[in-house]
């Protein structure tokens, strides 16, 4: 799988001459599914050679599936734009058939099609199936014997029939294991699995080919639970609250543990579902006064005097979710639910390579009409990080889909000018020749330089040795370097996401598409383009991104970001979005050098946290060659504002 990889990369970080065309004719060339390959997956991942997005260029290419080479029998069809050269198709095959394959260049000009390639869906070469009323015995040895199976070689298929199911408890952490895997398909067909106790529904690693599809997962404790205040004392800055009635755990240490991390306790905004308006700190002293009754305190003062009596607060912590994910290529989850679910999608995953989250949907429990929440962040990694689309997350406890989490190293030696061996845990992103990594000093978060990797040594554990293409001056022993290209063509569209206490969505590294998306209530900002992430994590940077066609309503922050000190961002493209309520600025751009601001709307002045402030629609700071125009002032009091 990595030899593959290798090859993948070397295509996409060719130069860019070499993607502009695959010929005099602006013809593309056509690499993955190859011709004449045979797979059990129905999503295959697209891939072609094609132009990249400059600030003046941003190509769109056409991609048609078919059942005959003639293309009279259309299957699926699709246009993708900013610079994107790779296609998953929400449409499922459904039928073991050949499939047949095109792509032209659609704009700005139409260009002519492809060679057409041919691919083959296959019968898996083993099946096992889950009858309706199976106990959870039986559907653990299911399973676990299907990934016996794969793992030895052959490709698989689980169908559960439609029903409800339960596993667990179990003192495994996860119910199975897909190890190895080089295909396995778990066909849900509308099954509900109810998770119980604390257990993952599976690990995967190091598979490839691996699809489930068609569930519904829930947990037999809810994943939150949600107090009112009682009483509010300001001579101690404490308050009293109680767990309401409908939940039937009335233990708040479950939810809301003295020592742990990860550990949320929110005020809720009544009137707004998913919106967050301030938490109490972590071991922050807690008395059991009765059952489900607490008395909490002292609150910090700029929290506390704005306290009152009927205030609503969700309680939640990180726990095992429906599945950990790494160094897998090519897995997908479609029509997937999760109910009330903390950890829902894949906790930290990392090294994955085309990954898609299709129709999944994270989603409240509706025993709790007052319900606040629905599950916690997923946070991915890759090489070529992920295709999401048509997925719905509400009112998430923390910050949603994040890309680009673990990549940073910390310098460990410079042997000379271009020599630098660096610190890499089993979690970070691996670094290939042609990446470019951005260094800076963890201290003062200032940029020290860039340089292109030219060699790579990762021989030595927690290690990696590189030679750079240009000598650096001697760096500090504080020096962190990131690497763009750890997370590069990641696609986000047609999604939506109610609520969150964080940000709405995280995207650090090379060749991303974030279109059609509804971002409402988050606390923090809705966008987030070159993200720090914590005070050793720095030097993060945006390159070649489109932000279009965005409706972002209710930000906390700036409803749209990008870039920060330590590292510049550039071929940045924010169009045609739609914001509203913003706090101090609608778009906040900061050291990014290349960015195209046109058609964006603000329709209102009405800030998160204060209603009658007002915000300015575009902050620029340390920026160069930023073309703004056709920007709309919905509500004139927004040329007016400070």
């Amino acid at each position: 799988m990595r030899t593959a990889l290798t090859l993948l990369l070397a295509l996409l970080l060719a130069p860019l001459a070499a993607l502009h065309a695959a010929d005099l004719n602006n013809r593309l060339e056509l690499f993955e599914p190859a011709h004449g390959e045979k797979l059990i997956n129905y999503h295959p991942h697209f891939q072609w050679r094609g132009p990249e997005m400059t600030l003046d260029y941003q190509p769109e290419c056409e991609i048609q599936i078919a059942t005959e080479p003639g293309f009279q029998k259309l299957v699926a069809t699709d246009v993708i734009g900013g610079g994107m050269n790779r296609f998953y198709s929400m449409v499922s095959l459904t039928e073991p058939r050949d499939y047949f394959w095109r792509v032209r260049i659609m704009k700005p000009e139409v260009g002519p099609w492809s060679d057409t390639f041919k691919f083959t869906i296959v019968a898996p070469e083993k099946r096992f199936d889950i009858a309706k009323g199976s106990n959870s015995a039986t559907v653990l040895e299911t399973l676990r014997k299907a990934a016996a199976t794969a793992k030895a070689g052959q490709t698989v298929e689980v169908r559960f029939e439609n029903g409800d199911y339960r596993i667990g408890p179990m003192k495994d952490r996860y119910a199975f294991r897909l190890h190895r895997v080089r295909g396995l398909r778990i066909e849900g067909n509308g099954a509900s699995i109810t998770m119980s106790g604390d257990s993952f529904f599976a690990e995967v690693t190091e598979s490839e080919n691996v699809e489930i599809r068609g569930l519904t997962m829930k947990w037999d404790t809810p994943g939150h639970v949600m107090m009112e205040v009682t009483k509010v004392l300001p001579d101690t800055r404490e308050i009293e609250a109680a767990i309401l009635p409908p939940y039937p755990l009335k233990d708040l240490e479950f939810y809301w543990p003295v020592g742990g991390g990860n550990t949320f306790l929110i005020r809720v905004d009544p009137r707004h579902p998913g919106k967050y308006t301030g938490g109490i700190k972590e071991r922050t002293p807690r008395l059991a006064i009765s059952a489900g009754v607490y008395r909490i305190g002292p609150i910090e003062a700029r929290e506390f005097h704005t306290w009152q009596v009927g205030d609503r607060l969700a309680a939640t912590h990180y726990r095992s979710g429906f599945i950990q994910n790494h160094d897998n290529e090519k897995l997908v989850l479609k029509d997937i639910t999760f109910v009330d679910a903390p950890g829902a999608i894949s906790g930290n995953g990392g090294r994955n390579n085309k990954v898609a989250y299709l129709n999944v949907d994270v989603v409240p429990d509706p025993r709790f009409p007052d319900c606040r929440l629905a599950g916690h962040a997923s946070s991915e990694g890759g090489r070529i990080a992920a295709w999401i689309e048509q997925c719905d997350f509400h009112m998430l406890g923390d910050d949603n889909y994040n890309t680009g989490y673990f990549f940073d190293y910390k310098l460990l030696e410079q042997s000379d000018p271009r020599t630098f061996t660096m610190n890499i845990q089993p979690w970070d992103e691996l670094i290939f020749p042609g990446d470019r990594l951005r260094f800076a000093d963890q201290k003062t978060n200032r940029g020290l330089g860039e340089a292109i990797v030219v060699t790579v040594d990762n021989g030595t554990k927690d290690k990696v040795t590189v030679t750079l293409d240009r000598a650096m001056p001697p760096l500090p022993a504080s020096t962190i370097a990131s690497n763009n290209h750890g997370t590069q063509r990641y696609v986000y569209r047609n999604n939506r996401q109610f609520g969150g206490r964080g940000h709405g969505l995280k995207f650090k590294g090379y060749g991303a598409l974030i279109e059609n998306n509804v971002f409402e209530n988050i606390a923090g900002i809705g966008i987030y383009l070159g993200c720090p992430e914590g005070p050793e994590t720095i030097a993060r940077s945006a390159d070649m991104v489109t932000v279009r066609r965005n409706r972002i309503t209710l930000c906390g922050w700036h409803s749209i970001e990008a870039g920060q000190v330590a590292a510049p961002s550039e071929r940045l493209r924010i169009e045609d979005n739609l914001i509203r309520d913003s706090k101090t600025a609608g778009i906040f751009l900061q050291n990014v050098h290349g960015a195209l601001v046109r058609g964006n709307t603000f329709e209102s002045v009405t800030s998160f946290f204060a209603p009658t402030n007002t915000y300015q629609s575009i902050i620029l700071k340390d920026c160069t060659d930023i073309r703004v125009s056709g920007e709309v002032l919905a509500d004139k009091r927004l040329k007016d504002a400070p």
